[in-house]
């Protein structure tokens, strides 16, 4: 059993198991399919975060219809023991489902989704399970925001030691076997060896007072004896330095094997240091253009000073010129240096709480204000399933005619929830971001 199912289900959030372990590694199952469509597709990762979040969600929620397949998928009968659409199982399964997918930027994703939308939501016993799964996926979005490719230890790469095999030992010089030599010579010399106290084999059968004879047949005798001599040492000396070669040739490719790796390791260092470095000046860089933004009040979208658009539009034309000149994902501070800024505004302070859905009307008779063009980058919100507060603004600063009631209760929110402009700046900024995101990612 995964840690956050169980967790789930100790919340009370999965019912009518009956103690039936089956029953419940189905939903794992299930929850591992979900896991990988959210990875292939990261966008159904938003829709899923924001359907399992809702307690409210309705049962044609298409995130929820998607989860119903997963475990029938799994599990043939489960219509027959649920004879109502089981929401708050099927919402476990998506929220285990967007847990195991949240990995690298998909952790962003959710994170950001969710971040802003969760204190709109009235959750049950589960909010505690699900707020620490979010909270690690706001650890793993900050990893990812301020990743520093990590440096080795000691800043002087040592070269790897070269080991070489033991040299080819050089066979013991061999010692002539002086009697039999002897004899050979002797056999060579005469037909016998100080008066026959030695017999040799094979003599020569003349004595040197026979000149000629002998000394052709002692020729004949010395050149065998030598000649035997000689080739025993030169074949042993051939041998040696055949196997010296090899070894010579061994220990030169084991050398630039060797090198060859030291300077492949050399190489990922002076990388690894270059990245590092390039990192860290991308940061500082960030953080500097945030800053010069935060400072300058100026709209390069819009042409002029937030000062001079009324709040509720400045809001969101910050939050989206800010996001146009950030990497994604940005850290967590640039979010919270975007409410500080829009915080200075007239009528903008955090105590300055308003209504969602007259925050909306006003947007929408503001929104002549902006260039024709200003919205054409945002991607439209789905045509079907749960709205998030980021599509919401795009509805209402869009062209296209739309019922706000019907929309903010798509949105799973209440018609009474109120919030403040800093607030809504930054759900509008992180909304904005996890759906580029998911796009770039697919």
């Amino acid at each position: 059993m995964t840690g956050f199912l169980t967790d789930l289900l100790a919340a009370g959030l999965i019912e009518n198991l009956g103690g039936d372990d089956e029953r419940f590694a189905k939903m794992e199952r299930a929850a591992k399919t979900l896991a990988e469509e959210f990875r292939a597709t990261p966008t159904r990762l938003i829709s899923a975060i924001l359907a399992g979040l809702d307690p409210e969600i309705p049962a044609e929620e298409p995130a929820i219809a998607q989860a119903a397949q997963a475990l029938v998928s799994e599990w043939k009968s489960m219509n027959s023991v649920h004879t109502s659409p089981p929401i708050k199982l099927f919402r476990a399964i998506l929220l285990e489902g967007c847990a195991q997918a949240a990995e690298g930027k998909n952790a962003a994703i959710l994170w950001l989704t969710a971040a802003d939308t969760l204190p709109l939501l009235r959750m049950g016993k589960e909010e505690p399970v699900v707020r620490r799964m979010l909270e690690m996926a706001a650890t793993r979005t900050e990893e990812l925001a301020l990743v520093f490719p990590s440096l080795p230890a000691k800043k002087r790469q040592t070269m790897p030691s070269v080991v070489a095999k033991p040299a080819v030992e050089a066979p013991k010089p061999r010692k002539v076997k002086r009697q039999d030599l002897l004899m050979r010579v002797a056999a060579a010399a005469g037909p016998n060896y100080r008066n026959n106290i030695s017999e040799v084999d094979n003599p020569n059968p003349f004595f040197s007072n026979n000149g000629g004879h002998w000394s052709w047949e002692f020729a004949d005798r010395m050149r065998d004896v030598l000649a035997d001599e000689l080739d025993k040492t030169a074949a042993e000396f051939s041998t040696y330095t055949v196997q010296l070669s090899q070894h010579v040739k061994n220990s030169e490719t084991e050398l630039v094997t060797t090198l060859g790796d030291a300077l492949a390791s050399q190489q990922r260092w002076v990388q690894g240091a270059l990245e590092a470095s390039e990192a860290r000046q991308n940061t500082a860089r960030l953080r500097l253009d945030v800053l010069w933004w935060s400072e300058a009040l100026y709209s390069q979208s819009v042409h002029c000073s937030y000062r001079e658009l009324p709040p509720a539009l400045a809001a969101v034309v910050m939050a989206i010129d800010l996001l146009d000149q950030v990497t994604m994902p940005t850290p967590a501070s640039v979010s919270y240096l975007l409410s500080e800024t829009v915080s200075q505004l007239p009528e903008a302070s955090f105590s300055h709480a308003q209504v969602l859905p007259e925050l909306l009307g006003a947007l929408r008779k503001l929104r002549e204000r902006l260039p024709k063009s200003w919205t054409n980058p945002l991607s439209p919100p789905p045509t079907e399933g749960r709205l998030s507060l980021r599509d919401l603004v795009i509805l209402t600063l869009g062209d296209r005619e739309f019922d706000l009631d019907k929309s903010v209760k798509r949105a799973g929110l209440s018609g009474e929830i109120s919030m403040s402009l800093p607030e809504f700046a930054r759900a509008l900024f992180r909304q904005e971001q996890a759906v580029r995101l998911a796009r770039s990612a697919e």
